[in-house]
């Protein structure tokens, strides 16, 4: 596919799902950092009395930490290239004003933790575990699974959050993890997830933590259920 190929259309969802590996990089960027975690925490509370401070909390605080930096195994550098937008070595990309005013106006909402574990289990399961060639899933579910977990261990949920990012980030990795849900390998799934040694320092996501996704991917097939685990996870050691 050439450059001259690409329409209006198919840039904009390009860029859709550019916004969703973004956020995912901001997420991770909340985990990691703390003060980005508490100063954006302390905003929310005051964001339906002061309107002004959701254009602080997405110019200042989401889309500068949202950056992802283009290297050659990036998964979204791949994403472009392979459908015709060439990139250079200085390229990065981050959320878009509208996907990070959206970000926000959930943020807003006294239904939040719904709102942004949804977001993140969008956003989770299509960087990770999704076919990145299927250019209008860009949201896969309306709703939470309710069955899905939400662990007591604050730790364990920043891990899933780290492992969401890595696999999504690294293009040969998630093409390994890929793989192994294609092929119904719910055991060498399993061993491939217990093994990513998370950065930052977390090192690796709990027996059971991979267990389950393993098993909600290969033998119940319920991405949704897989969507809402690491959505509900993620906003807990983010939001």
């Amino acid at each position: 596919m050439t450059q001259e190929a690409l329409t209006e259309e198919k840039m904009s969802a390009l860029l859709a799902v550019k916004d969703r590996f973004s956020c995912l990089e901001m997420q991770k960027n909340m985990i990691v950092r703390t003060d980005l975690r508490i100063a954006t925490s302390n905003l929310y509370p005051q964001l339906s009395a002061k309107p002004a401070l959701k254009l602080l909390l997405a110019n200042i605080y989401y889309i500068p930490s949202s950056n992802v930096a283009l290297t050659d195994d990036n998964t979204v550098t791949n994403f472009f290239e392979s459908n015709g937008v060439p990139i250079d070595s200085e390229t990065s990309v981050v959320m878009s004003k509208e996907f990070a005013n959206y970000i926000v106006e959930g943020s807003a909402q006294q239904d939040s933790n719904d709102v942004i574990s949804l977001v993140l289990a969008n956003v989770g399961y299509r960087c990770a575990f999704s076919d990145l060639s299927d250019l209008e899933a860009n949201e896969n579910f309306d709703a939470l699974d309710a069955n899905a977990p939400v662990l007591a261990d604050v730790e364990e949920q920043a891990r899933i959050g780290i492992l969401v990012w890595q696999i999504a980030m690294n293009n040969a990795l998630r093409t390994e993890v890929i793989n192994l849900i294609a092929e119904g390998n719910e055991a060498a799934l399993t061993d491939k997830l217990v093994s990513i040694k998370l950065d930052n320092d977390y090192g690796f996501v709990a027996q059971s933590t991979a267990e389950t996704i393993a098993n909600g991917l290969v033998v119940k097939k319920d991405i949704k259920y897989v969507a809402s685990y690491i959505g509900k996870n993620m906003y807990k050691a983010t939001w």
